[in-house]
């Protein structure tokens, strides 16, 4: 599946439901699989886009931790 460049709109959508199917209490995503995952569905982001739209995310309410172990941030 390709996601038309211009649907920018859309990757915080896209981002919101991979983080509902990949993450729970036990088990975080870092910034590079979120990436790599939306790159792989033609979805351009940088790791700064990503920082804002989980702030995006965490405004609207969805909680969102970011937890930092070993030298390796999760959210």
């Amino acid at each position: 599946m390709t996601i038309q460049a211009s649907s920018k709109r859309s990757k915080i959508l896209y981002l919101m439901e991979f983080l509902k199917a990949n993450t729970d209490e036990e088990h975080g995503v870092t910034v590079r699989e979120i990436t790599d995952y939306l790159e792989g569905i033609g979805i351009t982001a940088d790791r700064k886009t990503i920082y804002a739209d989980l702030g995006e995310l965490q405004s609207f309410g969805l909680d969102i931790v970011k937890e930092r172990k070993a030298g390796v941030t999760r959210y």
